[in-house]
């Protein structure tokens, strides 16, 4: 029954623009996701992004696309690696799952006011950010895995922050001060 609601639920967002991925709310599928970024077609209407491989696939995307993407609330892309970098990232993104990400740093124009959870396992990142971020409604943060991570971010704009996850970061050598602030952290 499951499969069923899922493949109508595939075929009503399908119909929202059959001929262009780029104009539909959300896009799970491998061939219509390549479609948007390799040809830039992205547009505002896209509001979620999934997708999970089974094994690990390399995607030649221009990641320009995102700077379309104005209301992308959510932004999953699992056993993908992606061979460029984002120069920019939607500030309306609430959750953010993104292993193998390909950049040393989160674009430094990201200012995700919404963020509820990042989690970016096994990823590029060296630091998340310079400075101080507010992100007053991120409570989750996972960046196991991240071997190239030195530094932690300051947590100070962080405050509902409740599970925090730096497993098998073996580089990591600093952590912020700040972290001993976070009231909520589990």
């Amino acid at each position: 029954m499951h499969d069923l609601i899922q493949e109508m639920a595939f075929e009503i967002v399908h119909r929202e623009c059959p001929e262009e991925p780029g104009r539909r709310s959300r896009l799970c599928n491998h061939d219509d996701i390549s479609h948007v970024f390799i040809n830039n077609t992205a547009t505002n209407k896209i509001q979620g992004i999934a997708l999970r491989m089974g094994r690990l696939e390399k995607a030649d995307w221009n990641c320009e696309a995102f700077s379309r993407m104005y209301n992308l609330k959510y932004l999953e892309f699992y056993n993908v690696i992606i061979s460029s970098s984002p120069r920019r990232l939607p500030n309306s993104l609430r959750i953010i799952k993104w292993s193998g990400y390909p950049s040393r740093f989160l674009p430094p124009s990201f200012q995700p006011n919404f963020l509820i959870s990042l989690e970016m396992r096994d990823n590029k990142l060296v630091r998340l950010w310079d400075g101080r971020k507010d992100l007053p409604n991120l409570k989750k943060m996972d960046l196991c895995y991240s071997e190239n991570l030195t530094t932690t971010p300051d947590f100070t704009g962080i405050p509902k922050l409740e599970q925090l996850k730096f497993e098998r970061c073996e580089n990591l050598v600093e952590i912020h001060p700040s972290i001993a602030f976070l009231k909520w952290l589990n």
